[in-house]
């Protein structure tokens, strides 16, 4: 029987941040190096129409980067398509928020039989948290309801906890919230359903697997992980999984033998034949980026046997992310990104960097979960064919090993140790891939200073975004906001189908400050609590100025600091030590006219919680009723 060809395309669409405000600018990124060179299509649907379409070109290695300004408050999808076919989508929001203070950075997590365990770092602006949190599993399938929740003890900023993936399908995120209600959400990609499965790539010889989620002893390798499974005795052993070039190895003699290489991208194939394999000849062929599957038939002692495997390339290119760990707000900091080859006597080699620094609290989605997601899928097809007979499995076959195999009592296999198989050769080290780019410099922030206490004014929650080209390495230099916390930068290094994602985080601090935690509107007559962080060594004098009048405290060390507000207007807020002062400004707005489109009503039970990229809440079905019968009788004019 004929094997169809695998395929893989490796095409995605991300956003530099997954919420926006009403009249700012998103910039999508789109990747697609099979059509390096092409022209995309881009079109940007607002509440399931569309209401943009633009044609992309793509730069030569395949990317571009796409801004659009007209954004009003509600749900967005872009979807970016290819003249040869192939299609990626993206979702965004745009709505009125504030940046909680607490920041949770997933630090590890693994995934084992049915349960998912993971260590956060938490920091409340610039401090580890101690003290208790609150987890809440939230299953995208469900509704983004909140499935299951643990009460846990963060100490130092690290809080561990474990749920049960089973019976709901995911993928998942999980709030994290302290008692004065600070909340933060981290994503788990590849924690769908079927994308939680491993698969076999390799069952000749040293068996391997690959899954989207960590496990024990598994490896990173362009965005999934690699791990060993145990070995099988079989007439021919792939020496690793992950190389530059596949070796299969006979283990006996054998008769003829035939291999069939197959480059998914390309959508060809090539065959090997040889007339006999000696024992201990080794069969070698070219791996092609980012995954070659081969099949191999023989005869050993005149009984055929049939196998297949996976060799993933390695990325063919190491890189390095250079950012000082500490810096005060507002200040301009170098950063560095150098690209080494793999092998020490190859050329530097060019590539594409998407550099982007932003405000460590933005949910930013990564574009390399979404490609080797695509890559998982392409290698659970392909192989999925190989397990229905197309080609026998290795497995499957019975096969008694002759008295000449090469694995004899004693004598180590040619592949290694049975857990650490050549399969992790080179692996240690590995960092996960990321993207590229063009020149799109960002307007520099302009931080005003006083000669005394500089007054805290700018909050840019993104302060770099630009997409260049380099070879070996490149600097830049980027002005952060005033704000006290972490600055994420993020770098993404695009060759061809190889790519790097590479990430360092700087502490913006200093000794004393006093930060609010405001809401970013609110109307004449509200009653909201507002307040603020501080922290100082020595005691000092906090004032708190409102629209509605001045609020003085005397403070020290950390702590938050209450007060009411009313209504829109400026809070200002001066820490006075008799050495520093910090001030620092916020504008709260009132609100606008929002023009809401539902696509889904939930009524909450007391405790029930619910998530949605965007969600407005009613205090009554009667205010549902009424905005209902409102909006029906202006459409189609309102």
């Amino acid at each position: 029987p004929r094997l169809p060809h695998p395929s893989l395309q490796l095409l995605t669409i991300v956003t530099d941040r997954k919420v926006y405000r009403a009249d700012d600018e998103a910039t999508l990124f789109i990747v697609a190096p099979d059509a390096a060179g092409e022209e995309a299509r881009l079109e940007i649907r607002f509440a399931g129409n569309k209401v943009y379409e633009a044609p992309v070109p793509l730069n030569r290695e395949g990317l571009a980067l796409h801004r659009y300004a007209d954004l009003r408050e509600g749900e967005y999808t872009a979807v970016v398509s290819l003249e040869e076919g192939g299609q990626a989508e993206c979702t965004f929001s745009v709505a009125e928020y504030t940046l909680s203070p607490l920041i949770a950075t997933l630090e590890e997590h693994e995934y084992a039989r049915g349960r998912l365990t993971f260590t956060l770092r938490l920091l409340r602006l610039s401090v580890p948290y101690t003290g208790p949190v609150e987890f809440g599993l939230q299953c995208h399938t469900c509704g983004d309801r909140v499935i299951a929740t643990q009460k846990v003890e963060a100490k130092a900023g690290i809080a561990q906890g474990d749920f049960d993936l089973s019976g709901h399908g995911g993928p998942f995120h999980v709030q994290v919230t302290t008692p004065d209600g600070n909340t933060a959400l981290v994503a788990f990609p590849g924690t769908g359903a079927i994308e939680r499965e491993r698969i076999t790539i390799n069952r000749l010889g040293p068996v391997a697997e690959m899954g989207l989620l960590p496990w024990e002893d598994a490896q990173p390798v362009r965005g999934f992980y690699l791990g060993a499974g145990g070995v099988n005795m079989t007439p021919l052993a792939l020496e690793s999984a992950h190389a530059d070039t596949g070796r299969l190895q006979a283990l006996s003699d054998l008769g003829a033998t035939q291999v069939v290489v197959f480059d998914p991208r390309a959508g060809s194939s090539q065959v090997l034949e040889f007339p006999a394999l000696r024992r201990d000849r080794r069969v070698t062929f070219d791996v092609s980026a980012p995954y070659t599957l081969f099949t191999v038939g023989t005869f050993v002692k005149g009984k055929p046997f049939e196998g297949w495997g996976v060799v993933i390339k390695p990325v063919a290119f190491e890189a390095r992310l250079a950012a000082p760990e500490t810096a005060r707000p507002g200040d301009a900091i170098e950063v560095e990104i150098t690209i080494t080859p793999s092998h020490a006597d190859a050329p530097p080699i060019p590539a594409y960097c998407w550099l982007l620094v932003y405000d460590a609290r933005l949910e930013h989605e990564s574009p390399l979960p979404k490609l080797a997601k695509g890559i998982y899928e392409s290698i659970r097809d392909a192989t999925h064919n190989l397990a229905l007979d197309t080609v026998a499995s290795a497995e499957e076959q019975e096969w008694a090993p002759p008295e000449d195999i090469l694995l004899t009592t004693g004598a180590p296999p040619p592949f290694g140790p049975l857990r650490r198989t050549g399969l992790l050769r080179g692996m240690e080290g590995l960092r996960i891939p990321s993207p590229m780019a063009l020149k799109e410099e960002v307007e520099a922030v302009e931080v005003l200073e006083l000669v005394v206490a500089p007054m805290r004014m700018e909050f840019p929650e993104l302060a770099h975004l630009e997409l260049f080209y380099l070879e070996g390495s490149a600097s830049r230099t980027v002005q952060l906001g005033d704000q006290i916390g972490t600055w994420r930068v993020r770098a993404y290094l695009f060759k061809g189908a190889d790519y790097r994602e590479l990430t360092a985080d700087v502490q913006a601090d200093k000794p004393l400050y006093a930060e609010l935690d405001l809401p970013a509107i609110a109307s004449p007559g509200d009653e909201i609590v507002a307040a603020v962080n501080y922290r100082t060594r020595r005691p000092a004098q906090l004032l708190i100025a409102t629209p509605d009048g001045e609020k003085r405290v005397q403070v020290t060390g950390s702590g938050t600091e209450t007060f009411p507000l009313t209504g829109p207007g400026r809070v200002e807020v001066r820490l006075e030590s008799e050495e520093e002062a910090d001030w620092t400004v916020r504008d709260v707005a009132p609100p606008g006219v929002q023009k809401v489109t539902a696509s889904r009503l939930v009524i909450l039970d007391q405790g029930q919680t619910v998530r949605g990229e965007r969600v407005v809440a009613y205090d009554s079905p009667g205010r549902v009723l009424q905005e209902t019968i409102t909006a029906l009788i202006h459409y189609p004019f309102g």
